[in-house]
């Protein structure tokens, strides 16, 4: 288990937008691909029907991956 100093505490700052900002890039990126897998999945399934199962999880990882994005980034975050 890590340990923190009281100087580390004191130090320690909220999470500003600016510093955020460089997730943003991330977020699109990983909204765009998950798009990409959901348009995808009737080409695929016609081929191999086991992929399913995978393009199923994938999907469901985006969705809390996106979810995540979405509450980090919304307004009334009070880490803002």
């Amino acid at each position: 288990m890590l340990e923190s100093s009281p100087s580390q505490l004191r130090d320690a700052r909220p999470l500003t937008q600016s510093m955020l900002a460089g997730y943003t890039v991330p977020a699109v990126v990983i909204r765009r691909f998950s798009a990409a897998i959901r348009q995808k999945f009737d080409t695929v399934c016609e081929l191999d029907p086991r992929i399913l199962v995978i393009l199923q999880r994938l999907d469901e990882f985006f969705a809390v991956v996106e979810h995540a994005i979405d509450v980090i980034f919304s307004a009334n975050n009070p880490l803002l």
